[in-house]
């Protein structure tokens, strides 16, 4: 089977809703589509898909909607479904 490409302009909510319209700054360039979790200076950092060891219990997590730099607004939904453009 071929690697997923994923577009991060066709990442679009399917289900749930936007739970951070820009009420937190991105802590990084991040791409949309990419998994976020909100640090402990209230900034979205990209997380590692493969561990939560750096994110603390009851931690914010979302996928990030729109592409966001540091100090820039980040669009994250942290709920429902989420099509993250990959074909």
């Amino acid at each position: 089977m071929a690697d997923l490409t994923q577009t991060a302009a066709s990442v679009v909510t399917v289900s749930g809703g936007i739970s951070s319209k820009g009420d937190f700054n991105g802590g990084a360039t991040i791409t949309a589509g990419s998994p976020v979790y909100l640090d402990n200076n209230s900034l979205w950092q990209k997380a590692q898909a493969d561990t939560a060891a750096h994110l603390g219990s009851g931690a914010r997590v979302g996928i990030l909607l729109s592409d966001t730099i540091n100090g820039r607004p980040a669009l994250v939904q942290e709920s429902g479904i989420v099509n993250v453009g990959a074909t």
